[in-house]
């Protein structure tokens, strides 16, 4: 069942709005961890920003505890799916020994014990797996879900995470490139 598809006036959402990797932790100076922003972007030619979140980013982490604490919203939605709901994905994390990129998966479904999608943007630190690739994922796994109601981004909570990071004019400029009011 397709209940979306990727856009590309949504790839700022679903890329340099929450796709976020780590590394194992180290410990840095003191000094080194203050100077150190908890968001770094990385630039592509030719695809989205990809943005480096450092590990111990508290406002992620409560971010994906969220998401997974709520998965019975977007089932119930992907279930159900209301003419004015649009763009469901969830967020996958792919681990490759001590990698972990999580990347958003599009065209989701659900059959009742694993969401499936394709992935929806080109990888940058894992090579097992490829843009548009069919994947699975357990509900308990995801690090993030979202969809759009209402011009209105509904989870999204690594989204919203990132915004708290961004000015005004930044989150503004955010929003007119996604298509969607993040609140």
């Amino acid at each position: 069942m397709n209940h979306g598809k990727s856009l590309p006036v949504i790839a700022a959402l679903l890329v340099a709005g929450a796709l976020y990797a780590h590394e194992p932790a180290k410990a840095p100076s003191p000094a080194a961890a203050k100077a150190s922003p908890p968001v770094a972007a990385v630039r592509r030619e030719g695809e989205p920003d990809y943005l480096h979140i450092k590990e111990d980013n508290e406002a992620m982490e409560r971010a994906v505890e969220t998401a997974r604490k709520t998965t019975d919203k977007v089932i119930a939605a992907l279930r159900s799916p209301k003419a004015n709901q649009s763009r469901f994905a969830v967020k996958k994390p792919f681990v490759e020994g001590d990698q972990v990129e999580h990347i958003w998966l599009t065209d989701v479904s659900f059959d009742g014990r694993l969401f499936h999608g394709k992935v929806d943007n080109a990888p940058v630190a894992i090579k097992g797996v490829g843009l548009g690739q069919e994947v699975s994922v357990a509900p308990n796994e995801i690090s993030d879900w979202m969809y759009i109601e209402n011009a209105r981004l509904v989870g999204g909570y690594t989204i919203v995470a990132m915004c708290h990071h961004m000015s005004p004019a930044e989150k503004q400029q955010f929003e007119k490139n996604a298509g969607c009011k993040i609140e």
